[in-house]
């Protein structure tokens, strides 16, 4: 993560994020910002990127493997661990069941995008309000598309440490080692 970050769109000479065992246990970790967990990572166009990662060590049949119970990417436009400032978000998780129980379950798709817009358009009017009560359902996000987005799109364009043709086969080289093995949570409610 430090690796594509750095070489991308995080502020220069920050030290990425941090891993944090709030459990005490060796088992468990969450991959998140630098300093306290929830502390957003500074990006070079004066905005952050809240990280959160779960890790867990899972016995497979290759052996022990570390993976993912759940991540959110939320871009914001300021520090604020509880800003109501932010752009958009991705979350996923694994097993909503470990989380939630028969009586009440996981309302969302496992894997979604949450814009923080209003609707502009014709008379339609959401329940809500706006659009960041929606949870798009989508397929698990890994922060090389995240990277991608925000240094790609032109409404965003963050510029990147290195030229695009150094960060560009970089993601493209750490995507290809994370999609044969991403776990795909189902696009509805589980």
């Amino acid at each position: 993560m430090q690796l594509l970050l750095s070489h991308t769109i995080l502020e220069a000479h920050h030290p990425g994020p941090g891993l944090y065992w709030p459990t005490g246990r060796r088992d468990r970790a969450d991959l998140a910002g630098r300093g306290k967990p929830q502390e957003p990572l500074p990006l070079r166009d004066g905005r952050f990127l809240k990280v959160g990662i779960a890790l867990f060590i899972a016995d497979t049949d290759k052996g022990r493997r570390v993976k993912v119970s759940d991540s959110a990417y939320q871009y914001q436009a300021d520090p604020d661990p509880n800003t109501k400032n932010w752009i958009f978000r991705y979350d996923y998780i694994r097993d909503p069941t470990a989380r939630y129980n028969d009586s009440q379950p996981y309302p969302y798709p496992q894997a979604h995008l949450q814009i923080n817009a209003e609707l502009l358009v014709g008379d339609i009017k959401l329940p809500k309000g706006s659009l960041d009560h929606i949870h798009f359902p989508t397929r698990r996000m890994p922060l090389e598309g995240i990277i991608r987005l925000l240094a790609e799109e032109q409404q965003f364009g963050i510029p990147c440490a290195d030229p695009p043709d150094i960060w560009r086969p970089l993601l493209s080289a750490a995507e290809a080692e994370f999609l044969p093995i991403a776990h795909e949570a189902p696009l509805g409610p589980s």
